[in-house]
């Protein structure tokens, strides 16, 4: 195996995760140990549910070229351990066949395990938008946070807490595309506030099958917006005008149409069949 390159293993964490990083970073002259993989347990809360083989089998190559960079972070249980971080390195050297892997053995309880197994895969971008919120959601399930606690221990604000749970209450169709990297973050956001489910699908098939960007898709949902509101006007006016024609058409007992041109003229077309029809009309005329 190569000799370890890079900074440790603070550059897993980044500033603003204070709670996690002083726990983490607290006692940097923990020495790295190896490890047999057989002793390696995986976290069956890990956050990240999808592994993409391409990406892990361009890790595996690298490991191969320079050895793992970065240790694993493990804690003891029993004669095994449990994994808190680095489940890719640990995937990509048993496929490419290495016995031990450089460890970091750490003291945290569970809780402590999932935060800093979500913000490790969150800093590397290994999750995808729906993993983050059902991390979220898990996590504040099993230990009875709110969003503004979970927010505090991972260094992120509320609003960021919140717009992500948000994307939960997405259908499942386009669950699937977040799923497959077909829509982004900023897509989810948008549709997340569009209560209805059969726009939410149309809008992300549209998104996948035409590559819209956010700002397309902005703009496509105020385009749409703008055109129902019009019509509604149109209705109104139109049912207006109806009524008026209703009344003459009583009135003068023939077919009577009111024509608009513009908002505020227009013209008045009665029609008539015969003079003695025109004279009745004109009679009533001069009455009213």
């Amino acid at each position: 195996m190569g000799k370890g390159l890079g900074r440790g293993l603070d550059a897993l964490f980044q500033t603003g995760n204070k709670n996690i990083v002083d726990e983490v970073t607290k006692n940097s002259e923990n020495r790295i140990q190896l490890i047999h993989v057989s002793n390696i347990l995986t976290n069956e809360d890990q956050p990240r549910k999808i592994f993409d083989e391409k990406s892990l089998s361009e890790l595996a190559n690298s490991i191969k070229k320079y050895g793992i960079i970065q240790p694993l972070v493990v804690t003891k249980k029993a004669d095994k351990y449990d994994l808190v971080a680095g489940e890719r390195r640990l995937r990509a050297a048993k496929s490419i066949g290495l016995e031990s892997v450089p460890v970091v053995i750490k003291e945290y309880n569970d809780q402590s395990k999932n935060e800093i197994s979500l913000i490790e895969n969150i800093q590397r971008e290994d999750l995808n938008t729906l993993e983050v919120a059902e991390a979220y959601k898990y996590l504040m399930e099993k230990y009875n946070l709110n969003q503004e606690e979970l927010a505090k221990n991972l260094g992120k604000s509320r609003s960021t807490v919140a717009n992500s749970l948000r994307i939960l209450k997405l259908t499942d169709d386009v669950k699937e595309f977040i799923k497959n990297n077909e829509i982004n973050e900023g897509h989810c956001k948008i549709l997340a506030s569009i209560p209805s489910e059969t726009i939410q699908k149309a809008l992300a098939n549209k998104i996948v099958a035409d590559g819209l960007s956010v700002r397309q898709l902005e703009n496509l949902i105020k385009e749409k917006e703008e055109n129902i509101k019009k019509p509604k006007k149109v209705i109104e006016e139109n049912i207006w005008i109806k009524n008026i024609e209703d009344q003459f058409k009583d009135f003068f007992q023939t077919k009577v149409q009111v024509k608009q041109n513009g908002a505020n003229k227009g013209k008045i077309i009665v029609e008539y069949y015969s003079n003695d029809e025109l004279e009745s009309i004109l009679n009533k005329v001069n009455r009213g």
